[in-house]
């Protein structure tokens, strides 16, 4: 019977101060201005999905992009 592997020890990132959701990705484009993060919506290569244009390296990373 084969044991199932456990865990040690975990590393925890803590990210204080990084950018919202709508920063990144979940930029709501057609929402009202106050609503909406500083960034413009950039397509990505699955449709229908967007990321704020903050994140382009990763954007060009979703399924389906060139």
């Amino acid at each position: 019977m084969a044991r199932s592997a456990q865990a040690r020890s975990a590393i925890f990132i803590w990210l204080g101060g990084g950018l919202s959701h709508h920063d990144t990705f979940d930029p709501k484009p057609d929402a009202a201005a106050e609503v909406r993060g500083e960034y413009s919506a950039i397509a990505t290569g699955t449709p229908g999905v967007q990321f704020a244009e903050a994140v382009p390296l990763l954007a060009r990373q979703m399924p389906g992009s060139p």
